[in-house]
């Protein structure tokens, strides 16, 4: 997740000869650079005048220790102290963000001086449907929610919070939401903006929607069928359904617990070139992930629905089919304790989204990280790649499943960072 911190210039008030003019860092052996933000626990430099018989130093209105040693006519250095209030727990929301030092003199005041307690930073770790239909709920997971003010949907189109906690947002998607406008979802906390990485309908990533494109065809695989249009909603029982979907068996039937990791046959799985697969992203022009793109500033994602809760099984997506199985380095196992579930995962009657950083996946079994994309594509030209379900998973319980059916849509390549070609 990337924060977007927005801060106007820094003001000063001052008495008499006494001013700030600005505060720098004072981590040695770091080198000193001016600042407008710290987090607790560092030590700074005050730099200005009049600061000569120095009295008391107030961070966001809480009196702050110091050492008489440390103080000239020009700087004062000092910790900033490792416990402080920081955003609405500051009853006294003048003193927010300043630095004020009293003098035998008199006083000044720094103002819009961020200090950031590390603990309390919000942190975005996850969004629950980034393909969703006008009143589908989606939740944001995270941390440190319980300020946030406002959340906007890609295009500044703000929407209602419907639950809140400190780890979660939900909020229903409203009817006039732009499902080919992709973007990031913004909430407002502390007055500070913090936005999920832009991969909301990201449809220009998109290189797998049915398993007859002759862009991306399937090699084998087995127990899999694409279903479009009317045949989508009698399968799902949904009102809102993509165009397309693949689903995995090809019709609902019972499913007995497997007999390892790699025991794919008895469900079904798909089977195609994640090279060929990238190559279309990469030539659609209308996106901005490139050949030069680093792979592990990108993910996978798709729709996901079943027709029953996840109690049992996992999703393998695996980069490279033939090397080492469903544990190996280039495969990621998505499981029903994904969804913070310790018995099942409950769909709540609509789509909701896997996503799988490619930073999860490694370019060789000493652990080495993916580079470009086209790295990967001339390095794995014949490899195959698969996304399977298999009905076992080592350490955890597996069970024997009734007229199992499960349904993916849209595969596809999305940005986890903001600037994607920020290498």
């Amino acid at each position: 997740m990337l924060s977007c911190i927005a801060l106007s210039s820094c003001k000063k008030q001052n008495t008499a000869d006494i001013k700030i003019d600005g505060v720098w860092t004072n981590q040695y052996p770091n080198p000193t650079v001016q600042i407008n933000i710290s987090n607790l626990g560092a030590w700074v430099r005050l730099q200005g005048h009049g600061f000569s018989g120095l009295r008391a130093i107030y961070c966001n209105g809480v009196t702050t220790s110091f050492s008489a040693a440390n103080v000239t006519d020009n700087n004062i250095i000092f910790a900033i102290p490792a416990v402080l209030p920081t955003g609405g727990d500051i009853a006294d929301t003048t003193v927010r963000n300043t630095i004020r030092i009293v003098t035998k003199n008199g006083e000044a005041v720094y103002n819009h001086f961020v200090f950031r307690d590390v603990n309390r930073i919000p942190a975005i770790n996850g969004v629950s449907a980034t393909m969703p239909f006008p009143g589908d709920m989606v939740v944001v997971s995270g941390k440190n929610f319980k300020n946030t003010t406002k959340v906007e949907m890609p295009g500044s189109l703000a929407v209602s919070i419907a639950a809140k906690t400190d780890t979660t947002i939900a909020f229903t998607v409203p009817a006039g939401v732009d499902m080919n406008k992709s973007g990031a979802i913004s909430l407002t906390i502390d007055g500070t903006v913090y936005s999920t990485p832009p991969y909301m309908y990201y449809r220009e990533g998109i290189f797998m929607e049915t398993t007859t494109d002759a862009q991306v065809p399937q090699t084998g695989g087995t127990g899999y069928t694409t279903l479009s249009g009317a045949n989508v909603a009698a399968a799902t029982k949904l009102a809102n359904n993509p165009q397309n979907v693949i689903a995995i068996p090809a019709a609902a039937k019972d499913i007995a617990v497997g007999t390892g990791n790699d025991d794919k046959n008895n469900t079904g799985f798909l089977r195609f070139q994640m090279v060929k697969a990238l190559q279309k992203v990469i030539d659609n022009s209308a996106n901005q992930i490139a050949a030069t793109t680093q792979m592990n500033n990108l993910g996978i994602q798709f729709e996901l629905y079943m027709n029953q809760p996840w109690t049992s099984g996992v999703i393998s997506y695996r980069m490279n089919i033939s090397n080492g199985g469903a544990n190996s380095f280039t495969t990621n196992n998505f499981g029903w304790w994904a969804g913070l579930s310790t018995a099942s995962y409950n769909f709540n009657n609509q789509w909701q989204t896997v996503t799988i950083p490619l930073s999860y996946f490694k370019a060789t079994s000493g652990g080495l990280p993916l580079g470009t994309l086209q790295s990967y594509i001339t390095d794995n030209a014949s490899v195959n790649s698969g996304v399977a379900f298999v009905n076992y998973y080592q350490n955890l319980p597996s069970k024997a499943l009734s007229k199992f059916q499960l349904f993916m849509a849209n595969f596809r390549i999305v940005p986890m960072v903001t600037n994607i070609n920020n290498n």
